[in-house]
């Protein structure tokens, strides 16, 4: 299996998918390694998924992918968070609840695309990346059998860009799933672009290596800007340009690794989805015992040292499932 894979986009998706659960584990306020890895590696995960995703003839071949490997994922792990999500919410709000916030609200909330609303809850937070993603292939769908496809991609990107734009300056209290579409949007149509254009096909260390080191460098410094300048106009060019520059400095930096073959990277770059949709469970339950055992009543937060191996062992921990996953339930994998 591991044969036909690209050995530098099993590096990317696991790198990715530890940033994504990193990014998830309450940290020291004010560190800026959390605030420079939250700034984009989600748009780094769409930049990989625009970047893989392949054309289909037809919309109903391009439907019947979506379902195996986003619509069932979607609704299998909502499923079986929901007794996390449901123990929980009894536990912070247990007087006065009822079927409307136990059931039905939950219930509308899973086709509702996990958006919190006055009749809906989201019980799966993270599953709002699958939610966002679907809408996005289907998008890709359409533009890639129009008459002018790259033009039209284009123009929806830099539209992402300008609605997005426009709700950071004045502040609009949009979703998780809505603001992640505005952000997300322009970096997974710029992945499919780049494979479009094959900008990342050429493996070499060295370049790699140098591009990799430029690149993040680049990204660190307007991190920097992006975090501290008080004029918005700054704020949302330096936003852009730690996008870009961190995107591709990572993928330049996963391509120098390719040398490096393993069966563990493999398999949880295969396992991500699962990684996506359990991990905040298992961070959930762990902060809760810590919080516990130690009678804290402030909430639990890590140094970002603590959390880069907790975020490891969260991997780590899921790992055995993934492999159960893969010889006999393929579905929980998007398979």
């Amino acid at each position: 299996m591991a044969n036909n894979r690209i050995n530098w986009i099993d590096w990317a998706k696991c790198i990715a998918i530890t940033m994504v659960v990193f990014g998830h584990i309450p940290q020291t306020e004010g560190s800026f390694l959390p605030f420079y890895i939250c700034t984009f590696h989600i748009p780094l995960f769409f930049f990989i998924s625009g970047y893989l995703t392949k054309t289909r003839p037809n919309t109903k071949e391009e439907f019947q992918k979506c379902k195996h490997s986003l619509i069932i994922p979607y609704i299998l792990y909502n499923i079986i968070f929901y007794p996390y999500w449901a123990i929980r919410l009894y536990i912070d709000q247990g007087v006065g609840l009822s079927v409307l916030d136990y059931i039905i609200k939950p219930l509308i909330g899973i086709p509702f695309l996990q958006i919190n609303s006055p009749i809906s809850s989201s019980v799966n937070g993270a599953m709002w990346f699958i939610a966002v993603l679907l809408i996005m292939r289907l998008t890709l769908h359409l533009c890639i059998h129009t008459s002018k496809p790259l033009l039209y991609i284009k123009i929806i990107a830099l539209f992402f860009i300008g609605i997005y734009v426009v709700s950071m300056k004045h502040k609009y209290p949009l979703s998780m799933t809505i603001e992640g579409l505005f952000k997300c949007m322009p970096l997974y149509l710029l992945g499919y672009l780049t494979k479009q254009y094959h900008w990342l096909e050429k493996v070499s260390f060295q370049k790699d290596s140098i591009g990799a080191f430029i690149l993040i460098s680049i990204s660190i410094g307007a991190t920097f800007v992006y975090r501290d300048s008080d004029c918005f106009t700054y704020q949302m060019i330096a936003f852009y340009i730690v996008l870009i520059t961190a995107t591709y400095g990572t993928l330049l930096l996963c391509k120098a690794l390719n040398s490096i073959t393993s069966s563990v990277i493999v398999n949880v770059s295969i396992g991500t989805l699962m990684i996506m949709g359990l991990h905040w469970m298992f961070i959930g339950t762990t902060n809760y015992v810590i919080e516990h055992i130690f009678s804290m009543s402030s909430g639990m937060t890590y140094s970002w040292t603590v959390a880069i191996i907790f975020a490891i062992c969260i991997d780590a921990a899921i790992y055995p499932l993934i492999l159960l996953a893969k010889k006999h339930l393929p579905v929980m994998l998007g398979k």
